[in-house]
């Protein structure tokens, strides 16, 4: 008899608890006009078309190992410039550069012998 009226009881608690959740006002979510404005940055993009460099020569170096390839622009500087060959970038430099040393031990992948250089002419 006991349990029953501990069973009893917490049926009741458990009712009066429910019915008063269920009772009470909902929660509303009012919404506010959105009123504040953001000013677009302003921002340029230009279209360029790629600088060629020009005059290219070559020359070995003296140690033996290297070359070095030299060149001009004409207008507008690029950021960078890849000597590519079937390609592979062999080598990068700054737009500010004017040439670039080559190991002829990454030449090798052009298909030269190591004894000849680039520079010479077939």
């Amino acid at each position: 008899m006991r349990r029953l009226r501990q069973a009893g009881a917490a049926l009741t608690v458990l009712l009066i608890a429910g019915a008063v959740c269920s009772a009470a006002p909902q929660p509303r979510a009012d919404a506010v006009a959105f009123r504040a404005t953001t000013a677009n940055p302003t921002s340029t993009f230009a279209m360029r078309t790629p600088v060629a460099a020009t005059n290219p020569t070559c020359a070995n170096n003296a140690d033996g190992t290297t070359v070095t390839i030299n060149w001009s622009y004409t207008g507008t500087t690029p950021n960078d410039l890849a000597l590519p060959f079937n390609g592979t970038a062999y080598a990068t430099a700054t737009g500010a550069a004017l040439s670039a040393a080559l190991s002829t031990a990454s030449l090798l992948g052009l298909g030269l012998p190591p004894t000849r250089s680039p520079c010479e002419r077939t």
